[in-house]
């Protein structure tokens, strides 16, 4: 993953000349607390990149809010988005339970 990651910071003008958004993601998945985060954490801190924690199941993330915070994340960053699964859950519904 460290290579992929270089390769891709080095690779800024192809996206640029095709129009392209320049971004890479990763999913990353498995039972809480087999290291996730902590692994992000690592790759960051080789790389000397910031992390980002964007938590997905919080009551009060909407779409405006969540776009918000991605366009001002700070360039050379990790955005970690936390509990993805949590936006395809209908909220209401957990709610009511």
């Amino acid at each position: 993953m460290i290579d992929d990651i270089k390769n891709f910071q080095k690779s800024g003008d192809w996206y640029v000349n095709k129009g392209v958004p320049y971004r890479r993601g990763y999913i990353l998945h498995g039972p809480p607390g087999t290291g996730k985060t902590s692994f992000v954490s690592a790759v960051a801190a080789r790389l000397n990149l910031n992390i980002c924690y964007l938590n997905l199941s919080s009551r009060s993330l909407d779409d405006d809010t969540l776009n918000t915070l991605l366009n001002k994340s700070p360039l050379n960053s990790i955005i970690l988005l936390e509990d993805i699964d949590a936006i395809f859950v209908d909220r209401t519904s957990l709610l009511e339970n």
